[in-house]
């Protein structure tokens, strides 16, 4: 008997999915207690990317101002390219 409780808790119910496809769900107390945390959240990650493009963005540029200027970045010393790469 217990065994059956067990399964129909576990099985999503009609009334859950209606809830949650007909948007229900999101005018609930609970959920709309944790939205400030959910938009933290979704800032915060924006903000991720963000950074991560504009690192991106100036490795590129500064790679591209090494190359005209003839300096690489090898084993973490600035070489100049003209002549002296048996040093590196």
């Amino acid at each position: 008997m217990t065994e059956k409780k067990e399964n129909k808790s576990k099985r999503i119910s009609k009334e859950d999915l209606k809830s949650v496809l007909g948007g229900t769900i999101l005018a609930s107390e609970k959920v709309t207690k944790q939205l400030p945390f959910v938009f933290f959240v979704a800032f915060m990650f924006i903000g991720l990317i963000t950074n991560r493009y504009w690192t991106e963005k100036t490795i590129r540029k500064i790679n591209r101002r090494d190359s005209r200027a003839g300096i690489s970045f090898r084993n973490h010393r600035f070489v100049i390219c003209h002549g002296f790469n048996h040093l590196a």
